[in-house]
């Protein structure tokens, strides 16, 4: 069944007395985000539907990661054939990830510990308050009614505040004894006889966080002779004062429930920095106060702290320390020093012994501007692992620097950059977030490569307002938040050009795809091609999963040519799995060219740059130099020292172009102003790759993606080369060199 000529209906997920959901394909929007839920409201009455109207209303307003959100034209009438009458419809985004029931039984019901009870909290608080705001409540609020997305983020569930709180209506409306929600253990004693308020909410709260730190159901602390709820000796790991609080929005009396959410949160926030309350408290003067505040400021972490080995530098280590020259080496601890006179000396000398290290460069700019006022941007790259992704990516960062450094400045500002090594790991993704969102005098962050390490980040980020614009990351499953850009396009994009092209240039409507289904990005370009490629009749034959240790390339080929494949996709993941990558390369190797090829951007490296694909082997990605010789930008990096100008080195450019631009219209610019800037729908920047706006997700309204093959082209030092699949002689190889144009030693982006 199809609604409204975009929403099919996949299954039915559940039924009430006054309305069913359903889950459904938006077949408007690829990739991830395509599953959403359907609500259809099965009562008729005026009233009713005048309650249902309202609620798509408020949930089409209120923009929160913690909120189902319904778009524009989220709400609809349709007709279905069992009814008569037109029936209203809501559809809302599908909420990915555990609820908190499940969360528990996954921990083996193991209890939550003080520091992320206090983060959850604060966050369901921080719903609450613009709910109640709305004059709306929950009235169900309990583990399985939360979910728990990817990201860390919390999301009340059950259609939101404003269901319930038309629900209650509603229940009033088609009954005459008042049914009533009630959740046992959960619902507060003024609730379960009909008379809910927001206090309602704070008790269910509070029963909820009993269950989450004790890893025990509520009704297992109910007396049912003395009424008395003992709890506490079972959560021994918890404060005094935090136990206290939540004894509080348990209190039986209404009335003795904390009045609002916003006053919860304060009395946290005591909690959490307890010295300025105790001061308040016991009377001693604002002057101590601002003192004692002065003191904590003092060591609030600021950019570019002297501490060796923390992953992070502006100069006073060298996070390419095997490739650092004698010179870059002194600079560092001449910066250590804060003798930027001699450490500019220092790296001058080492860029003119070699000018291709975009760090150096970087480090040099830093210094010249010496303790100068400036705007810090930070960049994460994966230095560890993938060396020349990060050297490319730093490049654009490079490039932009010296332009405002060396020329017009941002209100009088120069640009200092912070390099962070996330090593493309998770972890250590996490780790450097936390230290940069806590650096006060940060303005946005760059970064990261790996979509695993920015899905892992983006809730963190947000917590602190800084911004975070991504030119690597291409999933399509990265989560909500408003604190996220990007200037590279998304999977789906990739994945209807080699769709279109396997269909349509090539005519291969069988074919067998190579991937990695445990990888955020593998899989988020994997579906989206799956969706497009089927969508213009093409047909799946075996997939074959890249991270399985005991993977036979020779016996995956024979299987897929058995089954009629008539072309190989390639999707592998971006180097953050054991064996995925050298499992494409022995596709490749046994393939020997018998098979046409296919991949995302993930593939785009120089190990594919050999006999075994010339000419065999065509790529999506973003942007590639030889369709761009005359930019202004490509003469830059060249005159500036870059060999490799990747579409990695354009992004990032364009990812600074964007911070550079909006910090300009704003004279004192901050963290939030920046992020208000960013989001307006007006907002626009012209790049190295051309326009670039964004969309209310933060995604990048421009598709940007072309065709590259591998060409043999005897242009030292390789005989091989990444060439547009429309560039001249491109198919057969012959033509003069790319001017200045170096093997193309690029990686995984994502």
């Amino acid at each position: 069944m199809l609604l409204q000529g975009r929403y099919r209906v996949i299954k039915p997920l559940s039924r009430g007395s006054f309305g069913q959901t359903f889950e459904v394909e938006d077949l408007d929007n690829g990739g991830e985000n395509s599953r959403k839920v359907l609500k259809v409201l099965l009562i008729d009455s005026e009233k009713a539907i005048s309650l249902f109207q309202r609620e798509a209303q408020v949930l089409q307003q209120l923009n929160h990661p913690g909120i189902p959100k319904v778009a524009s034209d989220g709400y609809f009438t349709c007709q279905f054939p069992q009814r008569q009458a037109l029936s209203h419809c809501i559809v809302m985004e599908k909420i990915e990830g555990l609820n908190l029931r499940q969360w528990l039984a996954a921990q083996n019901n193991q209890s939550l510990t003080p520091e992320q009870g206090i983060a959850w909290i604060k966050q369901l608080l921080q719903i609450l308050a613009i709910l109640h705001q709305e004059k709306f409540l929950h009235r169900d609020i309990k583990p399985s009614n939360i979910m728990l997305r990817p990201n860390g983020q919390l999301v009340l569930i059950d259609f939101g505040a404003v269901k319930e709180a038309a629900e209650t209506q509603l229940h009033n409306i088609s009954s005459g004894d008042g049914t009533l929600i009630i959740s046992p253990g959960y619902t507060s004693p003024e609730q379960a006889i009909g008379s809910p308020g927001r206090r309602s909410d704070f008790y269910a709260l509070g029963r909820t966080f009993v269950h989450l730190i004790t890893g025990k159901h509520p009704l297992q602390f109910e007396d049912a002779q003395t009424h008395q709820f003992n709890w506490r000796t079972n959560a021994p790991q918890i404060s005094s004062q935090f136990a206290d609080l939540i004894d509080s929005l348990m209190a039986p009396s209404y009335q003795d429930r904390p009045l609002d959410a916003r006053k919860i949160l304060h009395r946290i926030e005591q909690i959490e920095h307890p010295l300025r309350g105790r001061l308040l408290k016991g009377g001693v003067g604002l002057g101590l106060i601002l003192f004692c505040i002065a003191v904590v400021i003092r060591f609030i972490p600021k950019t570019c702290p002297v501490k060796i080995g923390d992953n992070l530098s502006c100069g006073e280590e060298n996070l390419f320390p095997t490739q650092a020259l004698p010179e870059k080496a002194k600079a560092a601890q001449e910066i250590t020093k804060n003798n930027y006179k001699n450490a500019i000396l220092l790296l001058e000398k080492a860029r003119k012994i070699k000018p291709t290290d975009p760090e150096t460069l970087i480090y040099l700019n830093n210094a010249r501007l010496g303790n100068q006022s400036v705007y810090t941007i930070a960049v994460a790259v994966p230095i560890d692992k993938t060396p020349l992704i990060a050297k490319e990516t730093l490049w654009g960062v490079a490039i932009a620097q010296e332009e405002i450094n060396r020329g017009q400045k941002i209100n009088g500002k120069g640009i200092r950059v912070e390099i962070a090594n996330d090593a493309n790991k998770v972890e250590q993704a996490k780790t450097i977030a936390n230290k940069l969102k806590r650096q006060v005098d940060l303005i946005a962050v760059i970064g990261h490569n790996a979509s695993e390490s920015t899905q892992a980040v983006l809730n963190i980020y947000q917590e602190t307002n800084l911004v975070l614009i991504s030119s690597n990351s291409t999933s399509e499953n990265l989560g909500n938040s408003d604190y996220f850009f990007r200037t590279i396009t998304s999977d789906r994009i990739h994945a209807q050009t080699l769709a279109d092209y396997l269909i349509k240039q090539v005519q291969k409507t069988k074919i067998a795809i190579f991937y990695n289904p445990q990888s955020n990005y593998s899989k988020s370009i994997h579906d989206s091609f799956v969706s497009s490629y089927n969508s213009q009749g093409g047909k799946i034959m075996p997939e074959f999963d890249l991270s399985d240790p005991e993977f036979n390339a020779i016996d995956a080929i024979n299987q897929s040519g058995k089954q009629g494949a008539s072309a190989f996709v390639l999707l592998p993941d971006a180097r953050t799995s054991e064996f995925v990558f050298n499992n494409t390369l022995r596709v490749v190797e046994a393939n020997q060219c018998s098979y046409p090829m296919v991949g995302g951007d993930a593939v785009y490296t120089s190990d594919f740059l050999k006999p075994t694909v010339a000419n065999c082997l065509v790529l999506a990605i973003p942007w590639h130099e030889l369709n761009n010789t005359n930019s202004k930008f490509i003469q830059l990096a060249r005159n500036l020292g870059a060999q490799e100008v990747s579409y990695r080195t354009a992004l990032t450019y364009d990812a600074m172009s964007v911070l550079i631009t909006a910090l300009a219209k704003n004279p004192k610019p901050n963290r939030y102003l920046l992020q208000k800037t960013l989001k307006d729908p007006k907002f626009e920047v012209t790049g190295a790759t051309g326009k670039i706006t964004f969309a209310q997700n933060g995604d990048r309204k421009e598709a940007i993606s072309q065709l590259v093959t591998v060409v043999k082209k005897n242009c030292p030092p390789s005989s091989y080369l990444f060439v547009p699949l429309n560039y001249p002689d491109a198919k057969s190889g012959s033509g003069n060199c790319p001017s200045k144009t170096t093997k193309s030693r690029v990686g995984t982006p994502h």
